[in-house]
């Protein structure tokens, strides 16, 4: 499997300075990070379990596509190459499927050339 993602964030942060329990000044927060564009590459697996059910595993390697030194991805994610990793396992419940097939028309037998 492979693909891409553009993820977007908002943070926000608030704080309270307390002296004996009053509270002396109160500080939020809040910003937008920039879109960002990952790469991402990995492989999966499903087990059927019946006609809806299954386990399914999926793990992939990810890259932010914006340009950044060795040294800040080595910082940010532990690696000079800036990928990350997930890893991702579960039950589905898939509705509607397999789904439904038209029945097969019977063929009629071939008749022997004279």
């Amino acid at each position: 499997m492979g693909g891409t993602t553009l993820a977007s964030a908002h943070f926000s942060s608030y704080a309270d300075r307390r002296i004996d329990g009053q509270i002396i000044s109160s500080t939020s927060y809040g910003d937008h990070a920039p879109l960002q564009l990952y790469a991402t590459a990995g492989l999966g697996a499903r087990v059927r379990l019946g006609k809806h059910w299954h386990v399914v595993w999926d793990m992939s390697l990810n890259r932010n596509l914006h340009a950044t030194s060795r040294y800040t991805n080595l910082e940010a994610t532990g690696n000079r190459w800036g990928l990350t990793r997930s890893t991702n396992f579960g039950v589905q419940y898939r509705f509607g499927w397999p789904p439904r097939r038209k029945p097969a028309e019977p063929v009629a037998p071939e008749t022997p050339a004279p």
